[in-house]
């Protein structure tokens, strides 16, 4: 300018430097030198102002200090107490001083991570790192470092670091005694399991389960539940199945793996079959025989036991497959009808006790005995009758009601385990005629009849005592009379057949409990045959037939009396030798 200016520096309002030169016409400079910047340079504005008159106004430039700064101070913020594994945590590292915002970053065990997060303060001085941790439980006892850094300073990196106290639930793992082969245990053996449990912090119970129910420590039957061991002394078969062991610490329930006990034992029958077959004369009937074993290779035997005449039954004439033994059996006489004994043996030794299925006779149930209206409602006819003989086979009750005026059927209930019958549902005021009767698989009973009437429809609704039908219902023609004369007369004749009936059969039961000596009557299978015309060869015919108990004085065998009783688990010989008597007998493959 002219006249030549002068220069000066200028910081909030004060001159701080004035000397200025010229190093050429019209020309004027001034330069400032800052010998040592401080934090407090930073964001400090120094103006350069020219001036050459009173008269005109300075013209000026400005310069703005930013400065860089290495990390001062780096920490870890978040609270240093146990995690548990698999569960998410925040962690935060905070840096200050740093600029620009340093470079932060977070390590596990000499691994970085990556998933972190960083933020910086509106003033640029504090930056924070956040990391989300889903520790492990092998992650227990390794460093957790953060670490910051400038990015444009070459310095020493600020770390912190933390040592990981993680706790978890326990991981448990069950295993059978070092000492045993599982595939060689066997009814009688001592069997024990160890529970190995790693946990932290320690567990503070362990709990035994077979099946999925909670093992009980009980010495008086041999189970011993010690801490983290199970001790099973003289094993049986019904200790059978997978075992497994729940350790349990503050942060849950630790299950292990399961562990199959299997246990090998000799035959026994097996539970849930048919043990009493009904059957009418010449009728073929299917005697199912299983057992349970293991190993499950069987070989089965048979017997024939009645009267004390006991006969072998040849292989050839049963059909056998795995646990399983069918005998077809054909009753031609009285004296056929008996106890058929089944048992087996495999590689730990022979059947103790053999399997005993009774062959009983068979026919259609008696009808409900006794039957009478209990009580009365304007809706409800209640109906109690007492179970007949059930022709040796199971049987189920029917009652039908039909109106008295129109004959139409209302109902039609069955009860399966006895015949009492609540009939709902009814008009008031109203005469009914009632059916009651058996049946089984041979077919239905003669019927029970009754006469009922619901009551008029009061307003208390009371229930009425039974009484005899208004007397209209009960008008009596003479050929029904004729009728009513001539089926009482049958009622009678059958009471006292009934009677003489009962008489014998209690003078057999008091007979019953005769034990014979035991004497074994071995037949040779060939000589059986030879002598047996009857038993026939196994042919892979014939089905199985489900039947109940029966008692011989019913169902059509009246003259008919068997008082031999043979129990399931003895088998019975006579004393004296007898000649096999024919025996018939159908197999099913």
């Amino acid at each position: 300018g002219k006249p030549p200016p002068r220069v000066t520096w200028w910081t909030n309002g004060e001159m701080i430097d004035d000397t200025d030169e010229s190093p050429r016409a019209h020309t004027v400079t001034n330069t400032l030198t800052l010998a040592r910047l401080t934090l407090a340079h930073l964001h400090t504005i120094i103006v350069c102002r020219a001036s050459n008159s009173n008269h005109t106004a300075p013209v000026q430039t400005s310069v703005t200090i930013e400065m860089n700064f290495k990390p001062l101070t780096l920490k870890i913020l978040s609270t240093r107490e146990a995690i548990s594994a698999g569960k998410e945590y925040e962690l935060v590292c905070q840096c200050v001083g740093a600029r620009p915002p340093p470079s932060i970053t977070w390590w596990l065990d000499g691994v970085q991570l990556a998933n972190a997060t960083i933020s910086t303060s509106s003033n640029g001085n504090v930056t924070l790192s956040k990391l989300l941790l889903v520790p492990k439980h092998s992650d227990g006892g390794k460093f957790l470092k953060c670490m910051g850094e400038s990015p444009v300073i070459d310095h020493r990196p600020l770390q912190d670091q933390w040592k990981l106290d993680v706790q978890y639930t326990p991981q448990v793992y069950l295993a059978m005694g070092s000492s045993l082969s599982p595939d060689e245990i066997k009814e009688g053996d001592d069997v024990y399991f160890e529970c190995n449990v790693r946990a932290h912090p320690y567990v503070y119970k362990v709990l035994w389960y077979h099946n999925g129910v909670q093992v009980q420590h009980n010495v008086s039957v041999g189970v011993i539940v010690s801490n983290q061991s199970l001790v099973i002394q003289r094993v049986r078969r019904q200790h059978t199945g997978l075992y497994t062991c729940v350790a349990s610490n503050i942060e849950g329930d630790g299950q292990s793996n399961a562990v199959i006990l299997k246990v090998q034992y000799a035959p026994v029958c097996a539970s849930g079959q048919l043990h009493v077959y009904g059957a009418a004369k010449n009728e073929e009937v299917s005697v199912t025989c299983r057992l349970d074993a293991v190993p499950p290779v069987v070989h089965f035997f048979w017997r024939f036991n009645s009267s004390g005449d006991v006969v072998d039954i040849a292989e050839n004439h049963v059909a056998t497959q795995g646990l399983q033994s069918s005998l077809s059996y054909v009753a031609r006489t009285e004296l056929d009808y008996g106890t058929l004994l089944c048992w087996g043996s495999n590689a730990l030794g022979r059947q103790k006790i053999p399997c005993a299925y009774k062959v009983v006779p068979a026919g259609k149930p008696n009808p409900p005995e006794n039957c009478n209206l209990t009580n009365q409602t304007t809706e409800t006819l209640t109906v109690h009758c007492v179970p007949g003989y059930d022709g040796g086979l199971v049987q189920k009750f029917i009652i039908e009601a039909y109106e008295a005026d129109s004959k139409r059927l209302l109902l039609n209930i069955t009860e399966n385990t006895a015949p009492q019958f609540a009939l709902r549902g009814l008009e008031p005021e109203t005469s009914y005629i009632v059916h009651v009767y058996a049946a089984n698989e041979k077919g239905p009973s003669e019927k029970w009849y009754l006469t009922g009437y619901t009551i008029k429809d009061i307003a208390e609704r009371r229930t009425a005592q039974v009484r005899p039908p208004p007397e209209e219902l009960v008008s009596v023609t003479p050929i029904l009379a004729v009728v009513v004369a001539v089926v009482g007369s049958l009622v009678l004749l059958a009471l006292v057949v009934a009677v003489v009936v009962s008489l014998k059969k209690n003078h057999c039961l008091r007979n019953k409990d005769v034990t014979l000596p035991l004497q074994t009557f071995l037949a040779d299978t060939r000589d059986f045959d030879d002598k047996n015309p009857d038993l026939i060869p196994s042919n892979g015919s014939g089905e199985r037939q489900k039947k109940s108990p029966s008692t011989p004085e019913e169902g059509g065998f009246g003259s008919i009396h068997i008082c031999a009783s043979v129990p399931y688990h003895n088998t019975v010989y006579s004393t004296y030798p007898r000649t096999p008597r024919s025996l018939s007998a159908n197999t099913t493959q």
